[in-house]
C-alpha cells in the first residue's frame, strides 16, 4: 500500500488529479492539502534547515503550506523566515507560547483554512524526502482496516546512535498495586508495518481534517510540555485510532539534558520554580493532564513530581550526601 501511493503520489504533477481506476468513485481524486505547522524560538540555522527540507515537499504530489509562529526569538529568526519564505504563514509571540501555546495559535489559524491533514512538526525534525508520502499512505491503509480516520505518528531515530528518539507511546500500569493509574511509554516503530498505539510526541504527527475539527485544537491549557500526549489521548477518547508509521521517517536528537529542577548549581528556590514552569510539572496543567487521564486515583500521581523532588532535598541533607 506504501509503495502504490508513493507511486501515485510522485507520477502526479502541479494541478492535476490522481486517476480514477475502474470500479472507483468516478469523481477526480484531488492532491491533498497539507497544513505544516511549527513553533519556533531561537534557533535560526534549525529553523531555516526545516524550511527547505518541508519545501521541498511541494514536488512530491501534495500541496503543502506552512503556519509558522516565531515567540519572540532575539537571533533574526523571524526575520530571516519572512526574507527566505514570503510564503510563509508567519506570526509572532512574546516569548510566553512556548511549545503549547505556540502549536495551539498555528493549528487554529491552520483550521481555518479547512486542509485535508495538518501536520505537527518539530523544527528540530529532519524529515527523510518521502517521510509525508509515507505518513499519507499509513493514513489510508490504517484507515481502510479500520474503518474510521487515523492520526498517524512518524518516529524519528537519533542521528548519533541510530536509536529510537521520538514517536508513539503505548499503555502501561503506573503506581504500585493497588494504588496504580494508566500511564504510556515510548514505542519504537514495527520496521515494516504500522501499529497502533495510545498516544504521540508530536515531532511529526499526522492529524486528517475530520479528527481535526471534532477533537479540535492543541489544549492552551500545556504551555510547553504534555498538549502532544493529551491530544493523542483524546482522540483516543473520541473513537479515533493512532497509529505509528512503518520505521522511521526522519532524525531527532535525544534531548539528553539534565531537568533544571535537578541542577544543584542552582539555589533551591531556582529549582522549585523550574519544577512548577512551563517545561516542568505546572500544577494547573499537570492537574489538567492528570484529572483527564489517570483515573479516580489522579490525586496520587498529580502529588508524584513534587513528593520526589522534597524527598530528593531530604536525602541530599543526610550524612555523606552532600
Amino acid at each position: 500500500m506504501v509503495d502504490g501511493l508513493h507511486a501515485a503520489l510522485s507520477a502526479e504533477s502541479d494541478g492535476e488529479r490522481l486517476p480514477i481506476r475502474r470500479g472507483e468513485d468516478r469523481r477526480t481524486v484531488k492532491r491533498p492539502r497539507v497544513a505544516v505547522l511549527l513553533a519556533v524560538y531561537n534557533r535560526v540555522a534549525t529553523t531555516l534547515r526545516c524550511l527547505y527540507e518541508v519545501e521541498s515537499l511541494r514536488g512530491t504530489g501534495q500541496s503543502v503550506e506552512i503556519f509558522l509562529v516565531d515567540d519572540g526569538s532575539s537571533d533574526g529568526t523571524g526575520r530571516e523566515v519572512a526574507m527566505q519564505f514570503p510564503a510563509v504563514h508567519l506570526s509572532h509571540g512574546d516569548g510566553t507560547l512556548f511549545w503549547g501555546g505556540g502549536m495551539h495559535r498555528v493549528f487554529g489559524e491552520a483550521l481555518a483554512g479547512e486542509f485535508d491533514y495538518y501536520l505537527l512538526l518539530n523544527d528540530d525534525t529532519r524529515l527523510d524526502p518521502a517521510a509525508l508520502e509515507v505518513l499519507l499512505a499509513t493514513e489510508k491503509e490504517a484507515m481502510a482496516a479500520l474503518q474510521r480516520p487515523a492520526i498517524v505518528v512518524g518516529s524519528v531515530a537519533d542521528p548519533s546512535t541510530g536509536e529510537f528518539s521520538y514517536g508513539g507511546w503505548t499503555a502501561r500500569r503506573g503506581g504500585v498495586w493497588p494504588f496504580s493509574w494508566p500511564s504510556w511509554q515510548k514505542t519504537p516503530p514495527d520496521p515494516v508495518r504500522w501499529k497502533e498505539c495510545a498516544t504521540m510526541n508530536g515531532n511529526c504527527v499526522l492529524i486528517p481534517h475530520r479528527i481535526a475539527t471534532q477533537v479540535g485544537n492543541l489544549d492552551p491549557a500545556f504551555r510547553h510540555v504534555g498538549g502532544d500526549l493529551d491530544y493523542g489521548l483524546r482522540a483516543r477518547q473520541a473513537g479515533y485510532p493512532v497509529v505509528i508509521a512503518p520505521g522511521f521517517i526522519g532524525v531527532c536528537e535525544l534531548n539528553r539534558a539534565q531537568p533544571p529542577w535537578l541542577d544543584r548549581s542552582r539555589s533551591l528556590g531556582q529549582r522549585w520554580a523550574a519544577l512548577r514552569g512551563p517545561k516542568g510539572f505546572p500544577p494547573s496543567g499537570w492537574g489538567r493532564f492528570v484529572r483527564r487521564h489517570k483515573g479516580a486515583l489522579w490525586l496520587l500521581p498529580w502529588l508524584l513530581p513534587y513528593a520526589r523532588f522534597w524527598l530528593g532535598e531530604l536525602r541530599a541533607l543526610l550524612p555523606g550526601r552532600s
